[in-house]
């Protein structure tokens, strides 16, 4: 078994800090809380990017180069930054930013799924996006609604929502170092795993690496 890509470590720690930032800013409910939290989320999301763009999504211009994939995908640094600053000028604006990147990220996995052959990995991708799906419909109704969910006695879909979008984002993350793996790294197997094994895929998947067996030579 080889080691993964070294920059998905990157995404572990930043996603370690988006859940130290949320229980700040929801322990506060501060303005410099509420920053951190959405902040790092947005770079969460740049890092993902960065690293697990699709080569089968770039732009023609980008494809076609030498190179381009790389060019490409390090745009999402700067692009970053500038969306921090415009964040941190205008705050009230960035919980509607962040739910606009699940498009491209639901598109992308579509995009990925599609020509998938194995079974468990298309149904961890239909679990992630039905997960998505039910994580922004929470979100919607607590934020437009939350005065009639709290008349009826059921001020939880906040935290429903914080619940279904981790669960969302960590089996997408998954996917997307499965696919890097299979479609940016001759030589390496991609397998997807769950940890226990349990009938219907219900323990905690990851992805596990391999050198690609070596091919036996035919008698002439």
């Amino acid at each position: 078994m080889t080691k993964p890509q070294p920059g998905i470590h990157v995404v572990w720690v930043l996603l370690m800090v988006v859940g130290a930032s949320s229980a700040y800013f929801h322990a506060t409910l501060s303005l410099l809380g509420q920053l951190l939290d959405e902040l790092a989320i947005l770079w969460v999301v740049a890092a993902s990017y960065w690293l697990w763009f699709p080569s089968s999504c770039l732009p023609e211009y980008w494809r076609n180069q030498a190179g381009g994939r790389a060019r490409f995908c390090n745009l999402f640094v700067p692009g970053a930054l500038v969306i921090t600053l415009l964040g941190t000028l205008q705050p009230a604006v960035n919980a509607y930013c962040l739910l606009l990147l699940a498009i491209p990220s639901i598109t992308m996995l579509v995009h990925q799924l599609r020509p998938e052959q194995c079974e468990r990995v298309v149904s961890l991708g239909t679990r992630s996006m039905g997960l998505m799906g039910a994580a922004l419909v929470c979100w919607v109704a607590d934020r437009f609604f939350c005065e009639f969910w709290s008349s009826v006695g059921f001020p939880y879909l906040h935290g429903a929502w914080h619940i279904l979008i981790f669960l969302a984002s960590y089996t997408a993350i998954v996917l997307f170092a499965y696919f890097d793996v299979k479609q940016h790294r001759p030589g390496l197997v991609a397998e997807l795993r769950y940890y226990p094994e349990t009938p219907g895929d219900l323990g905690v998947p990851y992805v596990v690496v391999t050198p690609c067996p070596p091919t036996q030579g035919k008698d002439v």
